[in-house]
């Protein structure tokens, strides 16, 4: 419908800098960047009744509906209920959910596709795609995790995309 695709950004309002940062970031790779109105935790909901603050969920979730994807501020892997509403509204509404911060695999199970994976750095599907060459299945408490790659990757990083990888062939076994 648009020449640039359209995100709304989604996530607790107590992280500002995140998204005003995320904001920039997107814009700049060339998306319609779509933002939260008011930073609540920065006081900007405080005097408003109970009323108003309805009217501005509303009118977040017609945010979404004009939206390709939603991308999700959760700093710090959090994610409240308000956030967890949006994302489940985005579910049924069929759009992409993306995370600032690899999410747990709760929300992994429901969120991510191959083109997710597909999406990530090639030297990180070689390292999660050695993995599974290895050890041949995801278990977190496996002895390969002490041998994480020496290439100056992130091991927390490389263990959500293994996750994120595991997920998606349990997804793909099962016909899903």
């Amino acid at each position: 419908m648009y020449k640039y695709p359209v995100i709304t950004l989604c996530g607790s309002t107590r992280f500002k800098n995140a998204f005003l940062r995320e904001q920039k970031r997107l814009t700049m790779e060339g998306n319609v960047v779509i933002s939260i109105g008011l930073f609540g935790h920065s006081g900007d909901k405080e005097a408003l009744n109970e009323d108003t603050k309805k009217l501005l969920d509303e009118i977040h979730l017609v945010k979404i509906d004009m939206a390709d994807e939603i991308y999700v501020i959760n700093e710090g892997g959090y994610v409240g209920e308000s956030t967890r509403k949006e994302i489940e509204y985005a579910q049924r509404a069929g759009k992409r959910i993306r995370f600032m911060e690899p999410p747990n695999e709760e929300w992994m199970k429901v969120t991510y596709t191959w083109d997710d994976f597909h999406s990530m750095p090639f030297e990180l599907r070689q390292a999660v795609r050695g993995f599974w060459k290895s050890s041949g299945k995801y278990d977190s408490d496996s002895e390969v995790w002490k041998t994480i790659p020496e290439n100056g990757m992130d091991p927390e990083r490389f263990k959500k995309a293994v996750q994120l990888y595991d997920v998606l062939l349990k997804r793909h076994t099962k016909g899903l």
